[in-house]
């Protein structure tokens, strides 16, 4: 029983790390089919992955994209309330998608072959 419970931890931990190491990619991801805000993502990376995440770790991260290029924002009234709202600039957010793949492939061939030479397994 308790081998289940810290399986079930250590797939916690890892999916919230994982999560958070990707944050930006789901954010551009998201933002390419229709526009975000702080609350809606957050609510929705809540119920996909079941990782509850803070306002100061995904606000940090919209503000960034956008004084990158890759968001632009507008603000829009919401039950009498101004929301900054994100959209994705289209050949921007796709080419920083590009570049994120390719920064992990390369990530991935280089853990491979680092596995390679130590351990003389290659994973997939």
């Amino acid at each position: 029983m308790e081998v289940s419970l810290t399986t079930a931890a250590s797939r916690k931990k890892t999916n919230r790390r994982d999560v958070k190491n990707n944050l930006e990619e789901i954010i551009l991801r998201m933002s390419t089919s229709g526009s975000v805000y702080g609350y809606n993502l957050i609510k929705h990376i809540k119920k996909t992955f079941g990782v509850s995440l803070c306002q100061s770790q995904v606000y940090p991260c919209l503000w960034d994209l956008n004084e990158k290029g890759y968001l632009s924002s507008d603000v829009e009234q919401h039950d009498g309330k101004e929301r900054k709202v994100y959209h994705a600039v289209s050949t921007r957010t796709v080419e920083r998608l590009k570049e994120i793949r390719d920064v992990k492939n390369q990530n991935r061939r280089k853990i491979n072959d680092l596995s390679s030479d130590i351990f003389g397994v290659q994973f997939s």
